[in-house]
């Protein structure tokens, strides 16, 4: 599941920056209260940290993405879809800023700052993981549940 929902969330993203640096490149384009404008993101979340060298944030959000993939793998953070969102839409972002040095930044709803498929991704996994029941039950509570359950108990 973490691996499945990781590869549609980089795929998904993948495809809208692509749409995004070509169909918004010349003018901006709005759909209700959502503005679609192409920017280009050189800090982290809400443009923080723009002055940091782009290998510092990108080595930063993939230690950090793997060690939420490494949790998850290891039954520590559950659903795994969380897990999978959140890793999918960082790992996204690290490919962006490995081809080109920012994060292509396209969706606009007022005073939020300009975002991504990506964030999205990553939020609704933060998301899932506060609003999950016992999300953060120890692993070894699972564990201990599967090996009654396996004995019969």
């Amino acid at each position: 599941m973490l691996i499945a929902t990781a590869s549609i969330a980089i795929s998904f993203d993948f495809v809208s920056k692509i749409w995004a640096t070509t169909a918004l490149a010349e003018q901006s384009q709005k759909i209700g209260s959502i503005t679609l404008r192409l920017v280009y993101n050189h800090g982290v979340v809400l443009g923080m940290g723009a002055y940091l060298p782009a290998a510092a944030i990108v080595v930063l959000t993939a230690s950090i993405a793997a060690a939420v993939a490494f949790a998850a793998w290891r039954g520590a953070v559950r659903p795994p879809l969380a897990a999978g969102l959140i890793v999918g839409g960082a790992f996204a972002n690290v490919a962006d800023r490995l081809t080109a040095g920012s994060v292509v930044d396209f969706i606009s709803i007022g005073r939020w700052p300009i975002f991504n498929l990506a964030d999205i991704f990553i939020i609704a996994g933060l998301l899932l993981l506060v609003f999950y029941p016992n999300a953060t039950e120890p692993a070894q509570k699972v564990d201990d549940v599967r090996s009654s359950a396996r004995a019969g108990e």
